[in-house]
């Protein structure tokens, strides 16, 4: 079953079409099969019954007058049947009177005892005993063992027949699946290549042509709506990028700005921190300039040369 699995649909579709079609048609021909040895068995017991009664008829007279040339004489003319291979006369005592034997009987003929008026089938043959009456009175027994040619013959041709059948009905039936599971193969195969368009080139706009009103056009139905859902969902993640990229954007050139600004601004300060130094430097007078906690911020070349200090042991000291 698994290396079932895994075969391709159409060729799962033919063999379960051969496997459905060779099951029904194996149990049609065993039927008839069936049925026609049913009948034909039927026919055979009362062929030998009837048959079994008319030579014990014509035997009446060699019983009565216990003539056993007579007897022997009545069952030879069962000859002309090729289908009994014995038969045997009995007298009112059960007692063998005469007997004849086809050279077509396998193996050797013992007269069974006497049983009641029936027929049996067994697997060889088709036996017969019917009581022989005459005024009333049982004069004796006839015997009849007929083969089962017939039925084997039957048997060989309806097979014979029945096989060639199967075979004609097989090879149809796998013509007409072969055409007829297209209708099952070609909107799966185009699912299947659609699928594959979708994956290969992230094109979720393309769509399956639905081909028919059954499952596989639901199914059909169904693979399209999940691609406009995808497709949706793909706009919108898409939308959702490039205001993300927009907004990128806005911020970098808004921090540009304001960097640039920046920059503008320090440099501003730094000139007029020059400036300022360059004054102070300048000055013909000891200039010092200290923070609010008191420390130390400038102090000129005037300035080192009244206090002495220079201006690397200056700055940062705290003036008391």
């Amino acid at each position: 079953m698994r290396r079932l699995r895994d075969h391709s649909l159409k060729r799962k579709l033919t063999l379960i079409t051969l496997l459905s079609s060779g099951a029904a048609l194996v149990l049609a021909c065993v039927s008839f099969l069936t049925a026609e040895m049913i009948v034909l068995r039927g026919i055979m017991r009362s062929d030998l019954t009837q048959l079994a009664n008319v030579t014990g008829r014509n035997a009446q007279a060699a019983l009565r007058f216990d003539d056993a040339k007579d007897a022997a004489d009545t069952l030879a003319a069962l000859a002309g049947n090729n289908q009994i291979v014995a038969a045997c006369l009995y007298d009112k005592r059960g007692q063998p009177f005469a007997q004849f034997v086809s050279p077509n009987r396998p193996g050797p003929f013992t007269p069974p005892a006497v049983q009641r008026a029936d027929a049996r089938f067994s697997w060889q043959s088709l036996t017969v005993f019917q009581s022989i009456e005459q005024d009333g009175e049982v004069i004796g027994t006839i015997y009849l063992e007929q083969n089962l040619w017939k039925i084997y013959f039957r048997v060989k041709v309806y097979s014979r027949v029945a096989l060639g059948v199967l075979l004609v009905s097989s090879l149809l039936a796998l013509l007409l699946s072969t055409r007829l599971q297209r209708v099952i193969t070609h909107p799966i195969a185009h699912l299947l290549t659609t699928a594959r368009t979708v994956a290969d080139e992230q094109n979720y706009s393309v769509r399956a042509e639905r081909q028919s009103e059954d499952e596989l056009g639901r199914l059909t139905e169904g693979f399209n709506h999940m691609l406009a859902q995808v497709e949706a969902r793909d706009v919108a993640l898409q939308e959702a990028n490039d205001r993300l990229e927009e907004r990128v954007q806005e911020r970098t050139r808004a921090l540009q700005s304001e960097i640039a600004e920046r920059q503008k601004a320090e440099a501003v300060v730094r000139a007029s921190e020059e400036k300022t130094r360059a004054i102070i430097e300048s000055a013909l007078d000891a200039v010092i300039t200290v923070s609010e906690r008191g420390a130390v911020t400038a102090w000129n070349s005037q300035a080192e040369a009244t206090f002495g200090w220079s201006r690397q042991e200056a700055l940062g000291k705290t003036l008391a």
